[in-house]
């Protein structure tokens, strides 16, 4: 990695938490750390990206967990 990845990831540091875990465990967490994000005012627009990423997995996994069970 060259120093304006690090850079860009120190800068970014609340927005790459917030996607690894609304990646990881998207229900729960994401779903959580996403609202609590929302209000505070400088971290509103990382929680709606979080909140969006956790929803997006969450919808992905129930589709894959549907059509598991369909066969």
């Amino acid at each position: 990695m060259t120093n304006k990845a690090f850079v860009w990831i120190r800068d970014n540091k609340w927005l790459v938490a917030g996607v690894v875990i609304a990646v990881f465990n998207p229900i729960p967490s994401g779903v959580v750390l996403g609202i609590v994000m929302l209000t505070e005012e400088k971290l509103a627009k990382i929680g709606k990206i979080v909140l969006a990423i956790s929803i997006i997995v969450v919808t992905f996994l129930i589709f894959i967990f549907l059509q598991d069970r369909s066969r």
